[in-house]
Parts: structure tokens; sequence; C-alpha cells
């Protein structure tokens, strides 16, 4: 049972998208990069734990991006 209901979590998620927007300007305006780990979700439940965190297989798959990234920044 979800402590959301249908409105909160489509608010919850527009302002985590502005939120994103916000990080993704400052990074590139710093030079750093960003790694947009939430849109790979695709609000696919199966990778959540509850209407908010993911669950193993949700972080397994934060994990295997921040690999792949970090495996073209380090490459020689």
């Amino acid at each position: 049972m979800t402590r959301f209901n249908m409105r909160t979590l489509m608010e919850l998620n527009h302002a985590v998208e502005q939120l994103n927007e916000r990080y993704q300007r400052m990074c590139q305006d710093k030079g750093w990069r960003f790694l947009d780990y939430a849109s790979s979700f695709n609000q696919r439940r199966i990778l959540y734990g509850n209407t908010i965190h993911p669950n193993q297989r949700g972080y397994d798959v934060i994990a295997g991006l921040i690999a792949e990234r970090m495996g073209r920044v380090i490459r020689p």
C-alpha cells in the first residue's frame, strides 16, 4: 500500500524532473558529468521497493550505469 495518491506521485515526478534539469545545467556550467539514472527506470515498478526508492534490482541498474560511465571516463 502506498501512502501517496496518483496526483501526489505525478507532482513528485515533476519536481524531480525540474531538479534534474537544474542539476544538468549546473554540471554543464561547471564542466562536470551528470548521470540521469532515473530516466533509465522509465517508471518500471519492478525496479522500486516502494513508491520512491529503488529495490535491489533498481540499485543494480544504477550500479551498471555508473560502471559503464566510469569506464568511459577513466579509459586511457
